[in-house]
């Protein structure tokens, strides 16, 4: 590294942090990963199966972990990555459903996440952000912010999400979601420290992987 020039080690760091990015990414793409075995469709089958018929939990049934456009999965899937990353089943239920609505609802900036030009975090931010519009207008978003990952701040791509979200949100919905974000504001308290639920999605203790069983 001695030899190296300060244009070399700006591009050592680069890759570096690029590499980390991709890592960082492999496990929210792996949740995705994870639901397609489990899918809706499977559990309403098992339900419409004879009496007597083996089922694999009695009483499941598909939920849609994700927002609009995302498939639904079987109920009680989230269970097995819950126990297996010692947090609770809602914040299961939270990696799902936003990794399925990020590959779903923003697939270009799914692939942006995959190469490393995307910060899982900000990937989440961006999930959160576009909840309330429905999947086309979501994948129109998607087109509009992909070209811009690599040549703006986090900071930016995040504020561009929101003007962009207000724009295509008619104004008496866009009152009604600035209402409810309002009435759900609060603060959460977890293991890795504390912050506020600014009402975009589910509650913010729900998505907080560090939010360990006791």
């Amino acid at each position: 590294m001695q030899d190296m020039t300060s244009a070399q080690t700006v591009d050592v760091m680069l890759s570096a942090r690029r590499r980390a990015w991709m890592a960082e990414a492999e496990e929210f793409e792996l949740a995705a990963h994870f639901a397609d075995p489990h899918p809706g469709e499977a559990v309403e089958q098992q339900q419409q199966q004879p009496a007597g018929s083996a089922v694999v939990l009695f009483g499941e049934k598909s939920v849609r972990l994700g927002y609009d456009g995302t498939p639904e999965v079987a109920e009680f899937a989230s269970l097995e990555i819950a126990a297996a990353l010692n947090i609770i089943r809602e914040a299961a239920d939270c990696l799902i459903g936003d990794a399925l609505s990020l590959r779903h609802r923003l697939p270009l900036l799914w692939q942006k996440m995959r190469d490393g030009f995307l910060r899982v975090g900000v990937a989440w931010t961006l999930v959160a952000k576009t909840a309330s519009l429905p999947l086309q207008q979501a994948l129109q978003l998607d087109r509009e912010l992909a070209p811009l990952v690599e040549g703006v701040s986090s900071y930016r791509l995040v504020a561009t999400a929101e003007g962009l979200v207000l724009e295509l949100t008619p104004a008496e919905q866009a009152q009604d979601d600035y209402e409810r974000a309002q009435a759900s504001r609060g603060v959460w308290i977890g293991q890795s420290g504390f912050g506020v639920s600014d009402g975009s999605k589910r509650p913010a203790q729900a998505c907080d992987l560090d939010h360990t069983e006791p």
